[in-house]
């Protein structure tokens, strides 16, 4: 479990470098990341050390981390937390190629500190038949359109 909401260039580049050196990491889970500074560095520095996380089967990310959607292939269990997803987050889902999801959820923190809510889930009440047809891509869309409107 990481925290970047507060952290430093240096320290979020010495996270991206731990990641490739854990071979038997299966969940990863980082609770925040906001500030845009860390948010760039992450993303350059994601795409330098290229890590290749191939056993990564849950991953829970804030949407602000989409970037190491494309460095976790296998994933089966993909949640989104501290927000919903946002637009960059539904695209980088479809274009890393994930089709190994079997969960996918929305994680919203209550009032007061993010863990002792994080349980709280925020789920779509109505699914058409066309959406279903789409597979779990459809169903994110849609999540993702009606978080965006409540």
């Amino acid at each position: 479990m990481v925290d970047l909401a507060n952290g430093t260039e240096r320290a979020t580049k010495l996270f991206v470098k731990c990641l490739a050196a854990l071979p038997n990491l299966h969940t990863l889970e980082i609770v925040s990341m906001w500030q845009p500074g860390i948010i760039m560095c992450f993303a350059i520095t994601l795409a330098k050390v290229n890590p290749r996380l191939q056993q990564v089967k849950t991953l829970i990310l804030p949407p602000a981390a989409h970037w190491l959607l494309r460095y976790c292939s296998n994933v089966e269990d993909l949640a989104c937390c501290a927000t919903g997803p946002d637009k960059w987050f539904v695209e980088a889902i479809a274009m890393s190629g994930l089709n190994r999801i079997t969960k996918f959820s929305v994680l919203y923190p209550g009032h007061g500190d993010i863990w002792q809510s994080r349980v709280q889930f925020v789920s779509t009440a109505k699914v058409t038949l066309h959406e279903s047809s789409q597979g779990w891509l459809g169903l994110v869309l849609r999540s993702a359109n009606y978080l965006s409107y409540t």
